[in-house]
């Protein structure tokens, strides 16, 4: 949650934040050109003015989104080779040993009465 250019003190607004915070874990981000009522509540405090600050903030979160975009991106293709590798793998091993009897392939004798 961002909450911006507010004093804190008009409610029920002002406890919105702090509701957010105590009952849905939300992590709050505070913009405002000096600390509020609401300052102490919150995780980070960006001092200065909305038309500064919000600018950089949303070029920040643009960069970092790119980035975990690319290292999701990335990781899936790992898992991706190494589940490939395993499995090319267990197969060598089975061609090179011998594919194992399953317990299902075995027959049991059963006696009907």
């Amino acid at each position: 949650m961002i909450v911006v250019g507010t004093s804190g003190v008009v409610y029920p607004a002002a406890s919105l934040p702090e509701m957010a915070v105590k009952k849905h874990g939300v992590t709050v981000i505070e913009v405002n050109p000096e600390p509020s009522n609401l300052t102490d509540a919150v995780h980070i405090f960006l001092q200065g003015p909305s038309g500064q600050v919000l600018p950089v903030l949303v070029e920040e979160m643009k960069k970092r989104g790119k980035k975990e975009a690319k290292e999701s991106k990335h990781n899936k293709s790992e898992k991706k080779k190494n589940k490939k590798k395993k499995k090319k793998d267990r197969k060598e091993k089975e061609d090179k040993e011998g594919k194992p009897e399953s317990e299902n392939d075995e027959k049991s004798d059963v006696v009907a009465d």
